[in-house]
């Protein structure tokens, strides 16, 4: 499995389930599930808000095209 600094920070902070952390924060889990895999890029909506809940800059997690960084 491909791993990238979102799932890595989301289990940092002792978040076991995206579902739970996407409906905390507001974001859509499918959008969550599918960038901590490397399979799409995160919607510029919920980059912001996405970078906030895990205590970090968008630009610590995601790349220009809003595609996420590895671990």
């Amino acid at each position: 499995m491909f791993r990238t600094r979102l799932r890595m920070l989301r289990l940092q902070q002792g978040e076991r389930f995206v579902t739970e952390f996407a409906a905390k924060h507001k974001i859509p889990a499918y959008v969550l599930y599918r960038a901590e895999r490397g399979l799409a890029y995160v919607p510029p909506r919920y980059r912001k808000r996405l970078a906030e809940a895990l205590g970090v800059k968008v630009a610590d997690i995601l790349d220009e095209r809003g595609f996420p960084l590895p671990a």
